[in-house]
């Protein structure tokens, strides 16, 4: 058996790994170091191979009809070796979970999982061994100490013993194509929400929330085609943003959106966890420009979910579950008293906000108005359309939500940008393509929605909100079961 390593392979050794690799399922990462291959004495070819990318392990393979032949254990040596050479004694990698198994034999553990992907790192207990020291550095801090301490660790560039990643830098050369940015989001959510459960001394539900929440924000912007909507294809109506700005704004948003569900578990006064949440969600708003250099991503967002988020807490604090129409209507306990109180406010002062202008206008109360009630629109159309389409794809599923939310929701957003006409105009047009929207006749609808610069900004806040809701409720009917629920942290 031959081998050769490479700084990394260029030219003929580089197209003879690229080739070897699509042969085992896997594509060449572009961003690899060093390499090194096993070959056949007899034909050269190559049999097994391994990279890295800086403390990344990557492209590990091993030729199908050579498994289990000890060649493995060889490539890991000699990566191992090239490690400690250069100094790095803390590294890992991702692959997909079904191959984690096989990583043990060669102290290569599971760390962390989602539905698409594995981390493996090297060693036991390093990954949760960080995180209990972040537990304890954070655990005497002030809440506003824990938020400034957060933000200093994600303007730091991505560590491997944090495993904050960006996305762009999570492996994807083991993922078909049309699954690879999804996958990717998914793990760097999962680390990300690990990282920050140990910052706010949240415990398990908290780290399952706070990545539901991140999946929710992410899965609404990815529906795609959306009317007049951020999506995977294009801006809808909105010249000043994009998919790639509705990601860092979700970024920037999501840990003050789990702070709002923690309060919800700790606070037993409704009326103050609501007068709690609406301090933190300036906080958000804040965070939210800051990423976005200005732009309102998801300011009706953070008001929405952070109401489901501190209702659902509430929710868990009381019963010990997370009912999605219980939390409904805790939503509106929690702010009814409040809202009116502002509404009555408003009436005294000159308006400011669009919505103010809309209240004193034409007495419409937009999202406020939907959240005293309990989010109507989600306990009576939303919810009851995602349940009976479970079995279709997550895509599908969405754009059926949507379109009906569309159908029946006094969208405020809408008469902001334009008027009531062109309200009634999406409510009859969303109506007619009920109850199976097909995509083309969506895209037609998202030309018109163009062209009269309009967008249902509120019904895509509302079909965020559904996922969540349906999510968390899951998540705790599976944590009662006592079944095995994705992401998790791997027992080590």
């Amino acid at each position: 058996m031959i081998t050769e390593e490479g700084r990394p392979f260029r030219n003929r050794e580089k197209q003879e790994l690229e080739q070897f690799l699509n042969q085992c399922g896997l594509e060449y990462d572009p961003s690899i170091s060093y390499s090194v291959v096993l070959r056949e004495d007899k034909t050269g070819g190559i049999i097994a191979s391994g990279s890295l990318s800086g403390c990344l392990l990557k492209c590990v393979a091993v030729r199908e009809d050579c498994r289990g032949h000890g060649l493995l254990p060889q490539v890991m040596d000699k990566l191992y070796e090239e490690m400690y050479q250069s100094g790095n004694y803390r590294f890992g990698g991702f692959t997909k979970p079904e191959k984690r198994t096989s990583f043990t034999h060669v102290n290569l553990y599971p760390v962390i999982r989602t539905e698409d992907m594995v981390m493996v790192e090297y060693g036991r207990g390093h990954f949760s061994g960080e995180l209990r020291k972040l537990r304890a550095k954070c655990a005497d801090m002030s809440a506003v100490q824990r938020s400034a301490f957060w933000k200093e660790l994600t303007q730091k560039p991505g560590s491997f013993p944090l495993c904050l990643f960006s996305p762009e830098e999570i492996p994807h050369y083991f993922l078909k194509p049309e699954k690879a940015v999804k996958a990717q989001y998914r793990m760097a959510d999962a680390l990300a929400s690990a990282v920050h459960t140990a910052v706010i001394g949240g415990d398990e539900m908290t780290f399952h929330t706070e990545y539901l929440i991140r999946y929710a924000l992410r899965a609404e912007v990815m529906t795609t085609p959306k009317p007049g909507l951020v999506d995977l294809n294009d801006s809808g109506a909105h010249n000043d943003m994009d998919f790639a700005l509705f990601m860092k704004s979700t970024d920037a948003i999501a840990p003050y959106l789990t702070v709002m569900f923690e309060t919800g578990r700790e606070l037993e006064d409704l009326k103050e966890a609501f007068a709690a949440i609406r301090r933190t969600g300036i906080e958000a708003e804040r965070a939210m420009f800051g990423a976005t250099e200005g732009v309102n991503t998801h300011k009706g967002m953070i008001f929405s979910m952070g109401i489901i988020a501190a209702s659902a807490g509430c929710c868990l604090r009381q019963s010990g579950h997370i009912s999605a129409d219980r939390v409904l209507e805790l939503s509106g306990l929690m702010c009814a008293e409040t809202l009116q109180e502002d509404f009555k406010n408003m009436e005294q002062r000159d308006p400011v906000t669009h919505g103010e202008k809309l209240y004193r206008q034409y007495g419409e109360k937009g999202i406020r108005g939907e959240a005293m009630k309990g989010f109507p629109v989600l306990r009576r159309t939303a919810l009851p359309v995602m349940r009976t389409n479970r079995n279709e794809d997550d895509n599908r599923m969405y754009l059926r939500v949507l379109t009906a939310v569309m159908s029946e929701l006094q969208d405020t957003n809408i008469l902001t940008r334009g008027s009531y006409e062109d309200l009634a105009w999406l409510k009859q047009e969303a109506g007619r393509l009920l109850p199976d929207p097909e995509e083309d006749q969506l895209k037609d609808m998202n030309t018109e929605c163009i062209r009269k610069n309009i967008s249902p900004g509120g019904a895509a806040d509302m079909l965020a909100c559904t996922i969540l809701l349906d999510k968390l409720e899951w998540l705790s009917e599976e944590l009662a079961a006592g079944h095995v629920i994705l992401p998790c942290m791997e027992e080590q």
